[in-house]
């Protein structure tokens, strides 16, 4: 009898022990990881609703196991030149990603980005294709501990002036100074006969309002409302070959990335997307917003043909602007650029003429007539 209760006892303090252990295994697989999320950019922001609805699907999928509890704007935490450093140091878990912020520390991603050849519908077909078939972007990328998760769609600019423009003039800028900031738009305000100006993002409306600049160029129409610079222009051209913002979109730092379950892996990937499709209809809305602000001050809206366009396209050269990025990638060692700048203008090509469209400024004056 005495055996028996000695078993029965070592039998129930096992299952006891195994029952302690599931506790504990539930409790890890419930633990709540929380994340650290910044952008350089505004809240307000076309790109900072894409990142915030990014950040509720991800909690949502998760059914909360991974959450975003802190969010900071306006390059609080990390300025938008060190946002490569600031994830890998890791000041932060995610944060905001552009590679025009810092186009000497990613040379191959920063080649690819073929500004003023087209309006960029395409673009993000174009992103997706070359991310998953050239290991070397990624590598690029993996060398600060930076992992982009999601990539937002390219968006085109127009021009935005004080003047009246001649679309058919020899130099339709001639001798205006205009914003321009990055290393191909000034170059492009060059070729079009403008004087470049660059400043902080913040000193621009003032300056278009005493005149200290006549114009902003490279900057997308949203920026008419969410800037309100549609309160302080008078004329807006879209030339069509347009398009500056590529390969801008969310990152993790590696170690916190390489840290989360197989399981939010997997919603991470299938949430890549969603940024983008939320950013591509804040970006229509806000653009129209922007056109309206304008039409309603009684200012003048540009639609340039695509005659007039040809001739715009060929006076900027866009093949001269990409030239010492392209010499940049090459010194860094990756000799096949151009070959791979090649077949992203193809995809996007490819792109544009499965999918015909209007500009957003035709599809305005349209619902205007």
């Amino acid at each position: 009898m005495r055996k028996i209760t000695v078993v029965l006892i070592a039998m129930f303090m096992l299952l006891a022990c195994a029952g302690c252990g599931t506790d504990s295994n539930d409790e890890e697989q419930g633990k709540v990881i929380k994340l650290r999320m910044t952008s350089s950019l505004s809240e307000a922001g076309i790109y900072s609703q894409g990142m915030k609805a990014w950040a509720a699907e991800l909690e949502k999928r998760t059914n909360g196991q991974v959450v975003v509890d802190q969010m900071t704007w306006s390059g609080t935490i990390v300025k938008a030149d060190h946002n490569l450093e600031g994830i890998r140091d890791g000041l932060v878990d995610v944060a905001f990603i552009s590679a025009t912020n810092h186009p000497t520390k990613t040379p191959l991603t920063t080649a690819l980005i073929p500004s003023f050849s087209s309006d960029f519908s395409g673009a993000g077909a174009a992103q997706q294709e070359l991310w998953q078939t050239v290991p070397e972007l990624k590598e690029e990328w993996a060398k600060w501990k930076v992992v982009p998760v999601a990539w937002f769609n390219g968006y085109g600019a127009n021009l935005y002036t004080n003047f009246k423009v001649d679309p058919d003039a020899g130099k339709p800028l001639a001798n205006q100074n205009l914003f321009a900031t990055g290393a191909q738009t000034p170059v492009f305000v060059e070729n079009l006969g403008g004087v470049p100006t660059t400043m902080p993002s913040g000193d621009i409306f003032v300056a278009m309002q005493k005149g200290t600049i006549n114009g902003i160029a490279g900057i997308a129409p949203f920026a008419l409302s969410s800037n309100k610079f549609g309160e302080v222009t008078n004329y807006v051209i879209d030339y069509r070959y347009t398009g500056n913002s590529m390969w801008t979109g969310i990152a993790f730092n590696q170690d916190v990335y390489n840290s989360l379950p197989d399981s939010a892996k997997k919603v991470i990937e299938e949430i890549a997307d969603i940024p983008a499709q939320v950013c591509d209809q804040a970006f229509q809305e806000q653009a129209m917003a922007g056109y309206k602000i304008v039409q309603d001050k009684g200012g003048t809206l540009v639609q340039l043909t695509p005659e007039q366009a040809a001739k715009w396209h060929r006076m900027i050269n866009p093949e001269s602007l990409w030239e010492k990025n392209l010499k940049a990638a090459e010194a860094a060692g990756h000799k096949n650029v151009r070959e791979l700048l090649q077949k992203e203008l193809q995809i996007m090509k490819d792109y544009e003429a499965q999918h015909p469209h209007k500009t957003v400024l035709e599809q305005f004056l349209e619902q205007k007539r």
